[in-house]
């Protein structure tokens, strides 16, 4: 039944276009035969060079964007009952002399720092 309709429609279409075609000129004809196919080109083209450009676009971007590793840490019930460990800096001088950094560093180590 539905083949019945869709042929139904489909040679209801082709014969009211060849109606129509018969009334209109030929320099109309033309005019309409160039649009259709101007559009349909327009739009296979417009596909074609989207395509291309989409491609591209992510070959360059993978080539650019490295790897990346995302690390993350859990912390487990022996190491949340651990004492917290006080971290210790220290400067090393052009001379090679190492100067411990404290909460409480005197000038001569603000000094170094700058």
């Amino acid at each position: 039944m539905q083949r019945l309709i869709g042929l139904g429609v489909v040679s209801f279409c082709g014969a009211l276009g060849a109606v129509v075609g018969l009334r209109l000129s030929e320099g109309v004809l033309a005019v309409l035969a160039g649009v259709v196919l101007g559009g349909g080109l327009v739009v296979a083209m417009g596909g074609v060079v989207a395509w291309v450009l989409v491609r591209e676009r992510r070959a360059e971007r993978d080539e650019l964007v490295p790897p990346r590793v995302v690390a993350t840490w859990r912390q487990g019930a022996a190491q949340a009952m651990m004492p917290a460990v006080e971290r210790q800096f220290y400067v090393i001088g052009e001379s090679g002399e190492v100067i411990e950094l404290t909460p409480n560093h005197d000038e001569e180590t603000q000094a170094l720092l700058g």
